[in-house]
Parts: structure tokens; C-alpha cells; sequence
């Protein structure tokens, strides 16, 4: 029986694709406490590793309160040490903390990326997730070369946060949302850890070396991800 405290919305996800597809994944929402949770059970025979939810805060509300959130276990958050990448194994259900609404009514996967290559869901949601991986990837590639370069090893940390600031505007001239939306939140990383790393009194070496760890983690985690080659199949509806 589940307690009063605790309000599940335990639904089959259905994509929102033209196709119809069903995701093989269950979502809900635990409300415990004025904190809300989501409850995702991975019904697939593969790992789950990403996906994206929709969520609507108010069934009869008359305007818009939908909101998209995306989660992806292999991209889990930027800090030193690097935080592990997680995956929903077959059958296996985690709780992950929930970003918008406070307690939405409802909750949709639309889209979900699984460990054996094979994705479910709307095509174009899927064709986001994966774009963000890449671009994430090829940054911190970017990003790592750049501070290992010889220039940058004779920098300051002043003069290294103008080279990450440089790089940043330079590529938001020249890409979309999606990609400047990705790209932003290693720039803004990177950023962040050099200007703790100057007020912490580190040496530049030493600032380098706390960005590079994160960046080393990031493309190993993503490089199998990323790799060109044959997808595998779509799950069975």
C-alpha cells in the first residue's frame, strides 16, 4: 500500500512521436516531504541511459504548463571531482530528483537513448539528445585541447578565462540554439572552475589540471556514445 505521503503517478509512456511509439519506460512522480522525485522504471532489455520528459503541472489549466526536462546519465552534472555516470538497468527502477514544476499532475518519456545504441520515442527529441551529446563531446575535446596547448601553458588564470570567454563568443556566432545551449554549459563550467581556482589561490597549472579532470571524464564517458557506426533497432512497441 502506498502511504499517504507519498503520491505516485505511475504511467505507461507513451511517445510523442507521428508513429505513436511506445516508450518501453515508466514514469512517475513521488511527492514526500514538499520535495517531488521521479520514479523511472527502464522496461527494456538494454540500459537505459537518457531520455526526455514532459511534464504538465496542472491537468485543467487553460494556458501552457508544460515543461521538457532532459536527463542524461552519461552527461551528470559538472563539478571536481567528476560525479559518476549512472544507467537504469533492465527492469531496475532509480529515483532522480525532479527540475521544474514542483509536483507536475502528469509525466511523459518522450523520448529515451538505451546502452546498446537502439533509441524509442520522437524522432526529433532523440535527434536532440544525441546532438547534445556530440556537442558536448567535441567541446571538451576542443576545450581540453586549447588549455593543454603550449599557449595556454604559459597563461595565467586571468588570461585563460579571456582564451574559454574568446572561444565562447566565437561559437555562438556561428551555431544554433540547441548547439549554443550545449556548448554554454562547458564554457560556463570551465568559467567557474578557473575563477574558483583564482580565488582559492591556485596556481595555473593547477586550474588547468581541475578543468582537465572534468574533461577527461566527459570524453571518456561519451566517446562510445558518439562513435560512428550502425544503430540498433528501435525497441518493440
Amino acid at each position: 500500500m502506498i502511504r499517504p505521503a507519498i503520491r505516485m503517478l505511475a504511467l505507461t509512456v507513451l511517445g510523442c512521436s507521428a508513429w505513436s511509439q511506445t516508450v518501453p519506460v515508466k514514469a512517475g512522480v513521488s511527492a514526500d516531504s514538499g520535495r517531488c522525485s521521479l520514479v523511472i522504471t527502464n522496461n527494456y532489455s538494454s540500459a537505459l541511459t537518457a531520455f526526455e520528459l514532459l511534464a504538465v503541472a496542472d491537468e485543467g489549466c487553460t494556458v501552457d504548463c508544460r515543461a521538457r526536462s532532459h536527463y542524461d546519465g552519461h552527461i551528470p552534472g559538472f563539478s571536481d571531482p567528476p560525479q559518476p555516470i549512472w544507467e537504469i538497468a533492465p527492469g531496475k527502477t532509480k529515483a532522480l530528483p525532479y527540475r521544474n514544476f514542483p509536483t507536475p499532475a502528469s509525466v511523459q518519456v518522450v523520448a529515451a537513448l538505451f546502452a546498446d545504441g537502439s533509441s524509442s520515442g520522437d524522432p526529433r527529441v532523440i535527434s536532440e539528445l544525441t546532438g547534445r551529446r556530440r556537442i558536448f563531446f567535441s567541446e571538451w575535446q576542443e576545450m581540453a585541447a586549447k588549455l593543454r596547448s603550449p599557449e595556454a601553458q604559459q597563461m595565467q588564470i586571468p588570461e585563460l578565462m579571456a582564451l574559454v570567454k574568446s572561444r565562447h563568443e566565437q561559437y555562438d556566432k556561428t551555431h544554433n540554439g540547441l548547439e549554443r545551449a550545449a556548448a554554454s554549459s562547458v564554457y560556463f563550467y570551465t568559467a567557474v572552475s578557473l575563477q574558483e581556482s583564482q580565488e582559492s589561490g591556485k596556481t595555473a597549472e593547477d586550474a588547468i589540471a581541475a578543468v582537465m579532470r572534468t574533461a577527461d571524464h566527459f570524453i571518456a564517458n561519451l566517446k562510445h556514445d558518439v562513435a560512428p557506426g550502425p544503430h540498433a533497432p528501435s525497441p518493440p512497441n
